[in-house]
């Protein structure tokens, strides 16, 4: 957090194995909106949409795609 303010960042990209509850909160709680790389498995996408994550990088997005869309 302290580097994102030095830089006036307004997002934190977040390795998907760091993308932990505690640490996305935080980044959300100081108005920053968290990122997760590389995302391939659909159910972890999920929740990390469920955790307030709206941005996700994936090698294989059109599978994260059809098995997202297929819940809703």
């Amino acid at each position: 957090l302290e580097i994102a303010d030095y830089l006036n960042a307004k997002t934190i990209n977040f390795g998907v194995k760091l993308a932990s509850p505690e640490a996305i909160q935080s980044a959300i709680d100081n108005d920053y909106t968290p990122l997760v790389y590389t995302v391939n498995d659909p159910h972890q996408a999920r929740e990390l949409q469920g955790m307030g994550v709206k941005t996700l990088f994936s090698d294989e997005p059109d599978i994260l795609l059809e098995n997202m869309l297929s819940v809703h």
